[in-house]
């Protein structure tokens, strides 16, 4: 579902709330099993790894033509 789609990563981080972009591609870790993988759009080099096992948080279809999915971390 998530695999080669543009997604926004919601966090809190000092008190408020953020929303970054990148895009997830699904991908199987030799420690971590299942994990979606999302290179951040604005910072070079950078990514969120979520892994499957261990994240309970929720995805929701995105609200604007800027990314497909939304993942709630907080």
């Amino acid at each position: 579902m998530l695999d080669q789609q543009v997604v926004g990563i919601r966090l809190s981080t000092k008190g408020r709330e953020v929303l970054i972009t990148g895009k997830a591609s699904y991908e199987r870790d030799p420690e971590l099993g299942p994990v979606l993988r999302v290179c951040l759009a604005r910072q070079h080099n950078s990514e969120v790894l979520l892994a499957e096992r261990e994240w309970k948080g929720r995805i929701v279809p995105g609200k604007t033509n800027d990314y497909d999915f939304v993942i709630a971390l907080n």
